[in-house]
C-alpha cells in the first residue's frame, strides 16, 4: 500500500503501527520519497477494514491525496515494525507547515510537576515544528535541525513507545536534552552580549516588553518584533524603526477571552483562531476600542500643534485629559482585582490599545500563541502585544539569530533567541 499526500511529520507511521496491532496484522511501514509505504499480511477482511480505517481515522493534520493498493502473495511475515526510511526515487512527498501547539502539550507546559513545565520547545506527533525543521527528505530526525540534539533516556523511551503520543515524534525534546533560550543585547557591528539564558531569558524579555522596549523573538519560522500593544510610544518607535508608517500591525492575544475584549469574535472566527496553522484572523473592533483610538489620535494631533486652538478646544482637551487619567486609574484597579483568575491568568483586564496600531481601520488582525514560547510569553504579560514580522518593510523576514543581529539590531532593544 502506498499513501501519498501530507503524511510525513503527522504521526502517520505510529498511526499505522497502532492500527495494524489492533487488527492483528503483520508487516511493516516506512517513509518513502513519495509518502508512506506499507506491507500488511493477514485475512483479506481485516486488510480491507484497515484500509477503510486509514481513510476514516487518519491523523488530524494529515492530507491524503491517494491510497494505492497492490495485492501480493503472502510471505509469512511476523509482527509489525516501523522500518528506516527509504529516500530512493523522485521526492514528491508533501511537507506540512508548522502546527500550533496541541492541548496536551499546553497542559504539560502549564503543569508545575511535569518535566516539561515551562519548557518553550515542547511538542509531540500532533503539533510543533515541521516545515521549518526539515533539511532533507524523507522526514526523519537526522534530516532536521534537531539532529544534533541527542535524546535523553526519558525522551528516547517516549520516542520508542508505540502507546506514547511522542512515538517517532522527530522534534521531541525536554529541558535536559533539547534547545534552550538566550537573551541577547545588540552591541553594534552585528555583535551582542548575552544577558540571560533559559527561564531567566524569558523573564528578561517579558520585563523588557512591559517597560516599553522592542524585543525580537525567534519563533518557528523566523523572528517577530514584539512590543506592548497598549504603549503608544513603543508602537510609534517600532513604526519609525521598521519604516512602516501606516500599515496596520497584527496583535497576539493570550486567548479567545482576550480576543473578545478587543473585537467581535463570531464562532467561525474563534474556530479559525484555534486552527492548526495558527493564522492571523481579521476581526471587527469593538466600539470602545475604536473610540479610544480616535480620542488618542485627536489628543496627539492637538499636542503636535503645540497647544494651539480655540479656548473651547483647549477646554475639551483638558476634560479629555482628566477623563483619561480617571479611566486609566479605573482600569488599573480592575487589572489588580482581576489578576490570578482564569486560564493562565484568565480574564485580566486589558489596557486600551495604542491608537497607532491600526490607524483609521475598523478591524484588527489577531492571532493566538502558536507555540509554547508564545504561550509562556503571553502568560507573563498583562495584555496583547504587537507581533509583526522581523524585518524592515519590504525585506525578507529574518530566520537566523546572527542574521537578526545584523538586520534587526537597529530596531529591537533585545533579541530572545534559541539554538534550534
Amino acid at each position: 500500500m502506498e499513501i501519498r499526500g501530507a503524511v510525513q511529520g503527522v504521526g502517520f507511521r505510529p498511526f499505522i503501527y497502532r492500527l495494524a496491532l489492533e487488527a492483528g496484522l503483520a508487516g511493516w511501514v516506512r517513509n518513502g520519497s513519495a509518502g508512506v509505504v506499507l506491507e500488511l499480511e493477514g485475512p483479506p477482511a481485516r486488510l480491507a477494514g484497515l484500509a477503510e480505517r486509514i481513510r476514516a481515522e487518519r491523523p488530524r493534520a494529515a492530507v491524503l491525496v491517494s491510497l494505492e493498493q497492490t495485492w501480493l502473495p503472502p510471505l509469512g511475515l511476523q509482527g509489525f515494525t516501523i522500518r528506516p526510511s527509504d529516500g530512493q526515487g523522485a521526492l514528491t512527498v508533501q511537507v506540512l507547515p508548522d502546527l500550533a501547539t496541541c492541548a496536551e502539550c499546553r497542559a504539560e507546559v502549564a503543569a508545575p510537576g511535569n518535566r516539561r513545565f515551562a519548557y518553550p520547545f515542547t511538542n509531540c506527533t500532533n503539533c510543533g515544528p515541521r516545515f521549518t525543521l526539515v533539511t532533507a527528505l524523507p522526514y526523519d530526525r537526522p534530516h532536521t535541525t534537531m539532529a544534533r540534539f541527542q535524546l535523553c533516556d526519558a525522551c528516547a523511551a517516549e520516542y520508542r513507545d508505540p502507546a506514547d503520543r511522542r512515538f517517532h515524534a522527530q522534534p521531541n525534546a525536554c529541558p535536559q536534552c533539547g534547545p534552550q533560550l538566550a537573551l541577547w543585547q545588540p552591541t553594534g557591528s552585528a555583535g551582542s552580549t548575552t544577558l540571560a539564558v533559559g527561564a531567566a531569558a524569558l523573564q528578561g524579555a517579558i520585563e523588557a516588553i512591559q517597560s516599553g522596549q522592542i524585543v525580537a523573538v525567534k519563533g518557528l519560522g523566523g523572528f517577530h518584533l514584539i512590543c506592548d500593544a497598549s504603549n503608544e510610544a513603543a508602537v510609534l518607535r517600532l513604526r519609525e524603526r521598521k519604516r512602516r508608517p501606516r500599515k496596520p500591525f497584527a496583535l497576539m492575544v493570550r486567548d479567545i477571552t482576550m480576543a473578545k475584549q478587543l473585537c467581535h469574535v463570531p464562532p467561525a472566527a474563534a474556530a479559525l483562531l484555534g486552527a492548526l496553522e495558527g493564522p492571523i484572523v481579521l476581526l471587527v473592533k469593538r466600539a470602545e476600542q475604536g473610540s479610544r483610538g480616535a480620542e488618542e489620535q485627536e489628543n496627539r494631533r492637538a499636542e503636535e500643534q503645540g497647544g494651539r486652538g480655540t479656548e473651547g478646544q483647549r477646554n475639551r482637551r483638558a476634560e479629555q485629559g482628566s477623563r483619561g487619567a480617571e479611566e486609566q486609574g479605573n482600569r488599573r484597579a480592575e487589572e489588580q482585582k482581576g489578576r490570578g483568575t482564569g486560564e493562565q491568568g484568565g480574564n485580566r483586564s486589558i489596557c486600551s490599545l495604542a491608537a497607532s496600531i491600526a490607524p483609521d481601520q475598523p478591524t484588527l488582525g489577531l492571532m493566538l500563541p502558536s507555540n509554547p514560547l508564545h504561550y509562556l510569553l503571553m502568560a507573563g504579560l498583562e495584555g496583547p502585544v504587537v507581533a509583526t514580522s522581523g524585518n524592515l518593510s519590504d525585506e525578507p523576514i529574518c530566520v537566523d539569530e546572527h542574521e537578526a543581529l545584523a538586520r534587526l539590531g537597529g530596531i529591537a532593544n533585545l533579541l530572545l533567541v534559541h539554538d534550534r
